[in-house]
């Protein structure tokens, strides 16, 4: 009986150490997210970048560096997230998206890419929204 305490109270310590430090790899990886898409934006309000297209271009490629040298989990999503910010970028430099109703879809799809998995069902609906009609 005394051994089953141990064994159950071992698994639960490790279990609950494996949550933690999946938490917290998550949470740096946003925060990377986070770095690599902000980065572009001092550009673009500088006028070193002029258009919203190169703007969010740029975010894109930081977050191919971050992809291609880490271990992501949802890399697939995220790319189509991705796609999605670029043609919501396209919409507003074609003035046929306003910049405050860009900004928003760019917003929802940057935090729908820092809660995945959870927010799956949001970023389809997002991309969705952002995909021209054929």
């Amino acid at each position: 009986m005394y051994d089953r305490l141990i064994l159950t109270g071992l698994l639960t310590l490790t279990l609950t150490g494996c949550t933690t430090i999946s938490q917290w790899r998550h949470q740096r990886q946003v925060a990377q997210l986070d770095q690599a898409l902000a980065v572009c934006d001092p550009q673009h309000q500088a006028g070193q970048l002029a258009t919203w297209t190169a703007t969010i271009q740029c975010g894109n490629d930081n977050v191919h560096l971050l992809l291609a040298a880490g271990t992501f989990r949802y890399r697939d999503l995220i790319e189509v997230a991705l796609l999605s910010r670029l043609r919501v970028a396209q919409q507003m430099d074609a003035r046929t998206l306003s910049v405050d109703e860009g900004k928003a879809r760019l917003q929802a799809l940057t935090e729908q890419i820092q809660t995945l998995p959870g927010s799956l069902e949001a970023l389809l609906a997002s991309i969705a929204t952002t995909t021209p009609d054929n």
